[in-house]
């Protein structure tokens, strides 16, 4: 992710970790108006906004992160 410090990359990615396999667990995650979009606590730094994509199980998961100006997609 350009411009991203590597600190702050690893702490995104831990965050990340917490909910990949269960992006809409009610006891780690936070819910918006769109069932689809879920939230995240990110430390002292705030909330990763992103998008829950159904694909396939046999194709890798996307993670959008950002608001929609801005976003950021991490393939995982």
């Amino acid at each position: 992710m350009n411009g991203l410090p590597e600190s702050a990359f690893d702490r995104l990615i831990e965050a990340m970790a917490e909910v990949i396999d269960y992006p809409d667990d009610p006891l780690r995650t936070f819910p918006t108006s769109d069932p689809y979009v879920r939230r995240v606590e990110f430390g002292e730094a705030g909330l990763i906004t992103y998008l829950i994509m159904t694909v396939p199980a046999w194709s890798s998961s996307s993670i959008s992160i950002g608001p929609t100006s801005s976003s950021r997609t991490c393939n995982l």
